[in-house]
């Protein structure tokens, strides 16, 4: 997942639509959530996100991957919103017109 961290908006200048690409968001789950917590131990990918964040793309956790993984949000960057189910999330997120683009 961190690839996906690198550059959300990569399709633009590459001759695709950029109204496509507009509000890019990432929903992780199962083990991509540890990607997004706080401790460097885990993931070092803090100053990225913080980056994205600002840029405004959206970041969005499955709780209930987090309680199979004992994380608790506390454990989460800040700016990462929880989701009660993160395959959910995503089925409702394509019902309004998003993607699913798993890198």
């Amino acid at each position: 997942m961190p690839d996906a961290l690198d550059d959300p908006h990569h399709g633009r200048g590459a001759g695709l639509d950029a109204e496509l690409l507009v509000d890019p968001l990432e929903v992780a789950y199962g083990e991509g959530v540890q990607f997004l917590q706080r401790d460097p131990l885990f993931s070092d990918e803090g100053p990225k996100v913080a980056a994205l964040a600002a840029r405004g793309v959206v970041f969005k956790v499955c709780e209930n991957s987090l309680r199979a993984g004992t994380l608790v949000r506390g454990d989460l960057l800040p700016r990462v919103e929880v989701v009660p189910s993160g395959t959910l999330e995503i089925a409702r997120l394509q019902r309004e017109g998003y993607a699913y683009i798993r890198p």
